[in-house]
């Protein structure tokens, strides 16, 4: 049986991949060893549910369709890294306001979907991923930049679907693909 590798994400708007862009060019502009994130493969994820068959993808739907949460607007604001600044691995843009809206339909997933036996995650903090750091290359000038920007803003975005991707690995990156989404308040 044929699988996909796939993942459930909120998109945010072109306006704000742009305004995130005006950081990943910042950031690029310091010489550090960063991949940086395509603007079309921006976005929050909710949940990484793996490599899953095809018959998997109606009963992900059917947990798509049992979060309850009307569309709202998502503050993007604040620049970080995982594990931490010091040791960056992953950069990041975070969630202010709204983003207390995006942990609860993350929760609400995590129940649904354990109940089909995908494994719990650890704890979930919304975030876009912008950058994956490959060296630590001119890593305390990344670190002045992380700090910086800690508290800057990248707009606000609607927020009103769920959506239901795949990907596809690359040599040159991840291609993402939707496979279907689910409308919040409905």
């Amino acid at each position: 049986m044929e699988t996909v590798r796939a993942f459930l994400a909120l998109e945010v708007s072109g306006e704000v991949k742009r305004k995130i862009m005006g950081l990943q060019d910042e950031i690029a502009g310091s010489g550090a060893d960063v991949r940086r994130v395509g603007e079309e493969n921006m976005h929050v994820t909710l949940k990484f549910l793996g490599d899953i068959d095809e018959t998997a993808v109606g009963k992900v739907t059917g947990a798509m369709g049992a979060v309850r949460s009307e569309a709202f607007l998502l503050e993007v604001t604040g620049a970080g890294a995982f594990p931490n600044a010091r040791m960056p691995r992953v950069l990041w843009v975070g969630a202010g306001s709204g983003g207390d809206k995006v942990s609860n339909i993350a929760k609400q997933l995590e129940g649904e979907l354990t109940k089909l036996g995908f494994p719990r995650e650890r704890e979930f903090m919304p975030h876009i991923t912008v950058g994956r750091v490959r060296s630590a290359r001119n890593a305390a000038a990344l670190a002045g930049i992380l700090q910086r920007n800690r508290d800057a803003s990248y707009g606000s975005t609607a927020i009103d679907r769920i959506v239901f991707k795949k990907s596809l690995l690359t040599p040159s990156g991840p291609i993402y693909s939707d496979i279907g989404d689910v409308r919040l308040g409905q």
